[in-house]
């Protein structure tokens, strides 16, 4: 699946979209989420890998917390064993609805992902998952831009 941002192409790898497969919200099922990890080329950012919901995360129908050690020791373990070449790229979580938009307190968590982690990157991205559309956003500090598929 590829998007499209100011020239910048996105992928998510089909691996990742399988995982996220596996967490949609049907039937009574409760959100999920996690970090999102991957690539950063040139023109080009490439989503290679998601974290899975873990025991010490909070959840239920509506919401969805993720625990920051467990999640802390995901991008490490990841970008260590990559040598450097996968990197935290943002968040994703599951809406129990079939074309997801953010809610508020989606758009204040990636406020606060931005202001209070340190990274190398000026962006973060959220990936919303909906029963049958993915919702996919960059924020760039100040405003979140919904990505377009191509």
């Amino acid at each position: 699946m590829i998007f499209e941002y100011n020239n910048i192409r996105i992928s998510i790898s089909q691996t990742v979209i399988d995982g996220l497969n596996n967490f949609k919200q049907t039937g009574k099922k409760l959100e999920a989420g996690g970090v999102l990890m991957g690539s950063i080329f040139h023109d080009r950012i490439e989503i290679l890998r998601i974290s899975i919901p873990t025991p010490f995360d909070k959840s239920n129908r509506y919401g969805f917390v993720r625990d920051k050690r467990s999640a802390k020791i995901f991008i490490d373990y990841e970008f260590v064993n990559s040598k450097g070449k996968i990197i935290y790229l943002g968040e994703w979580h599951s809406h129990p609805e079939d074309y997801p938009t953010p809610s508020s307190q989606d758009i204040k968590m990636i406020r606060e992902q931005y202001n209070e982690n340190v990274f190398d990157e000026k962006f973060l991205l959220m990936l919303i998952l909906g029963r049958k559309d993915i919702y996919l956003s960059i924020f760039d500090g100040k405003e979140i831009h919904q990505l377009v598929i191509l």
